[in-house]
């Protein structure tokens, strides 16, 4: 018995981590998203003006 729940909780450790680093890189990808679209603004802006 002791065993079985060693094991889950093992597993439920490895998916936490594992979820987390997932959540971690979508983060980042969803950072530099903004930052492009904030750079096309930035660019739109700066043709309007000429």
């Amino acid at each position: 018995m002791f065993v079985i729940t060693s094991v889950l909780s093992f597993l439920i450790g490895v998916l936490c981590v594992k979820f987390g680093m997932d959540n971690s890189k979508q983060s980042k990808y969803n950072e530099e998203m903004l930052q492009e679209l904030r750079d096309i603004k930035e660019l739109l802006e700066q043709r309007r003006e000429k």
